[in-house]
């Protein structure tokens, strides 16, 4: 059994059967080797002990992950049949997941279909990839385009499928890769290159990939009925795109874009 700690976790939405969690950077989803403690199931576990018998025991409540350094919305069950009810909902992609992310260069064109097979890496451990034949499984991710900026773009990312780094690869692979990813050929920027004045110049603004689970849509486990979660962006992602609009930017109506700039905390009109 794990132990419960206290952790400050954001809840979006609570009831007998799930939470929603608005993940900050750097929190990682569940104990493993190199992290036994200080992760998002032991802080969840001193608040919801009922979570201890919800799925797999190693992964009590764990549903889907994310990233450590990606933030944004997950849900986690707090019952056994909530689990599994909301676990075949991933497993079947009947859930539909949209992140925002801010890329290097201009996606063209602005909204499109990435149909490419990944898999791990063939020389580096920790990497995936691209790849073809046998190696590859089936990687699907839809791309628009909300914002564009001189040399950097806000894109909302679809997925039709849950492959491990599926975003950054497929998003890298095009030459768009986000931007903080140094495991995928994205920049960390200083302060200096976005061109805010913030006092220290050398300051990264950035220092991990600009990924956000904005939004999470599946069937409630118990009324079966379609929830919608959001998840505002985090602090340092609302502060390079607000400083990237002072310089200008175009606002682009991607087609089938449906996250709400005002619920992620990227409100137009604040400027």
């Amino acid at each position: 059994a794990f132990k419960p700690e206290d952790i400050a976790l954001e809840v979006v939405y609570e009831d007998a059967e799930l939470r929603v969690l608005n993940k900050p950077a750097g929190l990682v989803v569940h104990p493993g080797a190199g992290n036994p403690t200080g992760t998002m199931v032991n802080g969840a576990l001193a608040r919801f002990p009922e979570m201890a018998s919800a799925g797999d025991p190693l992964r009590p409540g764990v549903v889907h992950r994310l990233d450590r350094w990606t933030t944004g919305v997950m849900v986690a069950a707090k019952t056994d049949t909530a689990h599994w009810r909301i676990a075949k909902q991933f497993e079947t992609r009947t859930t539909e997941k949209r992140y925002l992310a801010l890329v290097h260069g201009t996606p063209e064109p602005v909204t499109d279909l990435i149909d490419l097979p990944l898999g791990k890496h063939a020389t580096i451990r920790e990497l995936y990839a691209v790849r073809w034949g046998d190696e590859g499984k089936e990687s699907r991710t839809i791309y628009r385009t909300i914002e564009r900026y001189d040399v950097y773009s806000l894109v909302e990312l679809e997925l039709l499928t849950g492959r491990t780094h599926q975003i950054r690869v497929h998003m890298s692979h095009l030459a768009w890769p986000i931007v903080g990813d140094d495991m995928y050929d994205g920049k960390r920027l200083t302060a200096a290159e976005l061109g805010i004045d913030v006092g220290d110049t050398k300051r990264i603004v950035m220092d991990r990939q600009a990924l956000h689970a904005a939004m999470l849509r599946f069937e409630h486990p118990s009324s079966r009925e379609k929830v919608t979660f959001t998840g505002a962006v985090p602090a340092d992602f609302r502060e390079i795109i607000f400083a990237l609009r002072t310089k200008g930017y175009e606002a682009v109506d991607a087609v089938g874009s449906t996250l709400s700039l005002e619920k992620l905390g990227l409100s137009r009109s604040e400027h």
